[in-house]
């Protein structure tokens, strides 16, 4: 990717789960026989010149950018953290028949007898879902 010099990006730092600005200083093309490199050098806000591809992160060039990044992360640890408490419940409580699952974000089922589920839906209310036999 080609980065104007001057332009300010967003790096994120993994260590300290925060989102640190960069400003472009210098483009770097090296033409070769076996063809062209691009690398840039950026600066951090405590004066300090880095190599932006030797830095083993993610950057954005735009705080939008950022925010999305971040946001689909958190989805996917906690989506990771539901599926696996999930799976441990049904493993270590599987004679336990009132283990709620999740069908669609928000709603909640329980399971109230065998042809019966009680579905908490987004607005808070319940409902009570008799389902047929041979399902």
């Amino acid at each position: 990717m080609i980065l104007d010099v001057g332009s300010i990006i967003y790096i994120i730092d993994p260590n300290k789960k925060s989102v640190i600005p960069a400003r472009v200083n210098e483009q770097l093309v090296s033409k070769t026989l076996k063809g062209e490199n691009v690398t840039h050098n950026i600066e951090v806000p405590n004066g300090k010149v880095l190599s932006l591809e030797s830095l083993d992160t993610a950057f954005f060039s735009s705080l939008e950018e950022v925010h999305d990044f971040l946001l689909d992360r958190a989805k996917e640890m906690i989506d990771i953290g539901i599926q696996e408490a999930k799976q441990v419940a049904e493993e270590k409580f599987a004679d336990h028949k009132n283990i709620k699952h999740s069908e669609q974000p928000g709603d909640t089922l329980g399971v109230t007898s065998e042809n019966n589920i009680m579905v908490t839906l987004d607005n808070g209310r319940s409902v009570n879902v008799k389902i047929p036999e041979g399902f």
